[in-house]
């Protein structure tokens, strides 16, 4: 996102035609969206690994 936000800013600046709006990312922002991602992830992967571990370990490895 810190990569993008020059190339966000110079589009949002050429379609507006004035520097006065520029697209930031506040630091307590940017960690939230890493927490949150790491959360979601975690989430993703609990999901599947609860359902595989009531099958018997032969019939799991063997439908995927």
């Amino acid at each position: 996102t810190l990569a993008l936000i020059p190339i966000i800013n110079a589009i949002i600046h050429s379609l507006i035609g004035s520097a006065d709006v520029s697209a930031q990312l506040p630091p307590v922002s940017a960690i939230i969206l890493i927490v949150l991602s790491m959360l979601l992830t975690i989430v993703g992967g609990l999901i599947p690994s609860k359902k595989a571990a009531t099958k018997d370990p032969v019939i799991a490895l063997r439908s995927e």
